[in-house]
């Protein structure tokens, strides 16, 4: 049982870190994206 439980959670965080890599991957592009929209935004909600 611990044995298993182990794997099953080391299973866990190596899909986890994964994750976290991808997760970090797609904000600096979001982050990137709504630095050059946010301009735009504030215009369209002006006018």
């Amino acid at each position: 049982m611990l044995r298993t439980y182990g794997t099953i959670v080391a299973d866990f965080f190596s899909g986890f870190t994964i994750v976290l890599k991808k997760l970090s991957a797609f904000f600096k592009y979001f982050e990137y994206t709504e630095i050059v929209s946010f301009p735009l935004s504030t215009t369209k909600s002006k006018g």
